[in-house]
């Protein structure tokens, strides 16, 4: 079972993902906690799509921090800008 994913007692599937620091302010919480229900089967295919909600959110947040960091001196604003566009539309950023 996926280290996020608890049962309960009663056997209940719980989603549990901490939110990292440098990112709460922006998403504005320190954890994701959702109840997936009791079947174990749709418990696990939920919580494949919280997994990759959580973690897309996240990586939003952290593409947020990276643009409005301020401009380096002496560097035109377009150079910052078109730095900042190569790096959202490479490949290799996704």
């Amino acid at each position: 079972m996926p280290t996020n994913l608890s049962i309960t007692k009663t056997g209940i599937y719980k989603y549990r993902k901490v939110v990292p620091a440098d990112v709460r302010h922006i998403i504005k919480k320190a954890e994701f906690k959702e109840s997936l229900g009791g079947d174990r089967r749709l418990a696990l295919v939920r919580h494949a799509e919280l997994e990759a909600e959580t973690t897309q959110l996240i990586y939003a947040a952290r593409q947020q921090i990276d643009v409005t960091m301020p401009k380096r001196r002496g560097w035109p604003a377009s150079v910052v800008i078109c730095s900042v566009s190569a790096a959202l539309l490479s490949p290799l950023a996704w």
